[in-house]
């Protein structure tokens, strides 16, 4: 996994808390994907294109270092948390 993106793989707790960190992870790389798909790139000259992606890049979630552990999440007993 990238360094921008905490490795879910990486995460400990509960089953419910492990789904959430894979679905955490999922969420920010389909949001990511979902503006650089989106971007008019036959109109934008190659400095603006960097900039825009550089913003992209530097969007919440990008953590640039470590994965930490997954933060236990109160739920109910029996429920799963899904998606953001």
């Amino acid at each position: 996994m990238s360094d921008r993106f905490p490795d879910p793989a990486a995460a400990a707790g509960s089953e419910s808390e492990i789904a959430y960190a894979f679905n955490e992870t999922h969420r920010m790389l389909a949001q990511r994907i979902g503006i650089f798909t989106s971007l008019p790139i036959a109109a934008l000259d190659g400095l603006t294109l960097q900039k825009r992606i550089e913003e992209i890049g530097r969007m919440e979630g990008a953590t640039r270092g470590v994965a930490k552990p997954a933060v236990s999440q109160p739920s109910a007993p029996g429920a799963t948390r899904v998606g953001g």
